[in-house]
Parts: C-alpha cells; structure tokens; sequence
C-alpha cells in the first residue's frame, strides 16, 4: 500500500500541472521521393508536410513564449520517420 501511496504522492502534482494546456499534436506527411539528409528541407514531402508551430516554453516559464518561432514537420514511410525542425533566431550573430 505505502508504494502506491508514493507514486500518487509524485504524480498528482504533475498531472495537476498538465491540465492547464493541452499539448500539441501534429500528423505526419507521407514521404514524396527521396529524402536527402543534409540540413534542407527543400525536397517535395517537406512542402506538403503539416506545420506544428505555437509551442510554449517550460523553462524558464511554464507555458510562455518563447524567444523564437519554431517549426516542426514530420515525415513518415513504413520503415522511417523524418523529423525537420525549423528554429528560428530573432537576433542571429
């Protein structure tokens, strides 16, 4: 009994805290051709992917802005899944 007592104990806070916002979801393209991996999203699957964009930040903020917009596509075939993540800087160096 105390075991089941603890683990209530530790998640409760964190399911608590998970009911404020809903988290992103985002289904993934079907891959179109080849997909180079070199840094580039340019080939036609990155184009037609579904963008998930209006993340918010856990640190230093639970659910604030972040500094930057983000971009996340997925790309899927039945033996691979491509990730492309787009992160943009507002003040590049």
């Amino acid at each position: 009994m105390r075991p089941i007592f603890f683990v209530w104990l530790v998640l409760l806070p964190v399911l608590a805290m998970s009911q404020d916002f809903e988290p992103p979801t985002l289904q993934a393209g079907r891959v179109q051709g080849a997909i180079k991996l070199d840094g580039n999203l340019n080939e036609p699957g990155w184009q037609q992917a579904p963008v998930l964009t209006g993340l918010h930040t856990t640190v230093p903020v639970e659910g604030g802005t972040p500094a930057g917009k983000t971009e996340i596509r997925v790309l899927a075939e039945p033996k691979n899944i491509y990730l492309g993540i787009i992160c943009y800087d507002p003040e590049p160096d």
